[in-house]
């Protein structure tokens, strides 16, 4: 989603009109609005109260930090293209997804292990993402 920023007042309105429903990318939108508004605004108290300010790049970080943990728990989200590709954009963990249901009798248990194994190299890569090496090491691959 590509547009030009607007004054407040103009992004109001926008989110009033545009994030309606409980859709993924409803709820992804207004949960990093909420982000952005908190943060910012806590950013502004910290500047004024306390003399301390936070460069651009530590303030993004932040505001990406508080998406990645707020939906970190959240579950049986529709596993579809668009719903992954909004989550790959905001550097989220693939948990969230529906996971396919597969018939016990077609799968066997050396073929559930790999499935259970592959779950969880997904999930330490998604959440060391920013540093490879982290997750690497979590996983054994290097000593």
């Amino acid at each position: 989603m590509s547009r030009p920023v607007g004054s407040w007042d103009i992004e109001l309105q926008w989110a009033i009109n545009h994030l309606k429903g409980d859709s993924f990318k409803a709820s992804l939108l207004k949960l990093t609005l909420s982000a952005v508004v908190y943060l910012l605004w806590e950013e502004r108290n910290s500047r004024i109260f306390k003399g301390k300010r936070r460069d651009e790049g530590m303030l993004i970080k932040a505001i990406q930090s508080a998406i990645y943990y707020a939906t970190y728990s959240w579950r049986g989200v529709a596993n579809t293209y668009s719903n992954w590709e909004l989550s790959l954009s905001f550097g989220l963990t693939d948990c969230i997804f529906k996971k396919p249901v597969l018939a016990a009798a077609s799968v066997s248990a050396t073929n559930q292990a790999t499935l259970v194994a592959g779950a969880a190299i997904t999930d330490a890569f998604a959440i060391n993402q920013a540093n490879p090496t982290v997750a690497a090491v979590n996983l054994g691959v290097l000593v």
